[in-house]
């Protein structure tokens, strides 16, 4: 649900320039950053596998703002919240329903004006949590675990709570992207999985794909036993632009081909933990591959001609 502050969207883009500018002729004011998408993941298991109610509430007020940081999440999403919105009509509400073992967005929340902003989650935790101060701008990314909420992605705001937001501004990333030196152009994968691979066992297999080629090589230092714990929950919630794609394949068969093409330039990353395995494997510049899985470990094999960038 979102409610739309009165004043027409010239007026509000003339304020925000206005305000840019600075007051006092003294020059440009320091440049604000712009939230502009939202995407939120909750992890299957979380809050007993109940859905968790989330929402995002901005004002312009600094003394409504104070208001909001003094609520928890239960009392928001009781009677708190909704006497909030009585008495405040100018500000706007963003509201979801996560479910566990999902990932949602992202959802465009750019809005023409400056505002502070909190985030309440209603997770079923011992002690309420409270509003989590809404500090990052840009591509920002919210985990939902048993404790709450978390954010990531984008880059903290340079006036902490402040969202200064604006039609047609520049995300922000926070760095530079670098482009990955071996790019691959994978379009479909396979799997063939020798009887007796991994003892037996299913094997998790997972594809990362990222277009920052900084990335990379941290990718690749990380052991693939360390990759399935929580370190590649914890690499997905700081990296929201990357693709990842997993598969959980059984010994004795063969599976694929599947359609996993991108549009973009990418490297990709592959992690299988299967016995023998002794580490992450860069993909090739090839267009289709087979994933050969024995008890040796696991081999990418190129099935098709070597796409040129």
């Amino acid at each position: 649900m979102r409610l739309l502050i009165a004043a027409s969207l010239p007026a509000l883009l003339f304020a925000a320039g206005c305000a840019a500018m600075g007051g006092n002729g003294a020059g440009p004011a320091p440049p604000t950053l712009a939230v502009e998408t939202l995407t939120l993941r909750m992890a299957s298991g979380v809050n007993s596998d109940w859905p968790v109610p989330v929402e995002l509430v901005r004002v312009p007020d600094p003394a409504a703002l104070d208001q909001l940081l003094e609520m928890n999440a239960a009392e928001w999403f009781g009677g708190g919240g909704e006497a909030f919105r009585i008495a405040n009509t100018d500000a706007l509400y963003d509201a979801w329903e996560v479910v566990p073992g999902t990932t949602t967005g992202p959802f465009d929340i750019r809005v023409a004006g400056r505002y502070n902003g909190v985030l309440f989650c209603d997770v079923r935790a011992e002690e309420p949590p409270l509003a989590v101060p809404f500090e990052r701008d840009g591509d920002v990314l919210v985990s939902i675990g048993d404790e709450g909420c978390s954010l990531a992605g984008g880059c903290a705001s340079r006036r902490a709570g402040l969202l200064s937001v604006s039609w047609g501004g520049g995300t922000c990333t926070g760095r530079t992207l670098q482009r990955p030196d071996y790019p691959t152009r994978v379009r479909e994968i396979s799997f063939d999985v020798a009887q007796g691979a991994n003892g037996d066992w299913p094997v998790s297999v997972e594809l990362v794909r990222t277009p920052d080629g900084s990335l990379v090589d941290t990718l690749l230092d990380t052991d693939t036993a360390v990759w399935f714990s929580e370190v590649g929950d914890e690499f997905r919630n700081a990296n929201p632009d990357v693709r990842f794609d997993s598969w959980e394949v059984v010994p004795g068969t063969v599976a694929g081909p599947y359609d996993i093409r991108l549009d973009e330039r990418v490297a990709g990353v592959l992690f299988c933990d299967s016995q023998g395995s002794f580490g992450p494997i860069l993909l090739g510049p090839d267009t289709a591959v087979i994933v050969e899985i024995d008890s040796g470990g696991c081999e990418v094999i190129g099935r098709a001609r070597p796409w040129s960038w």
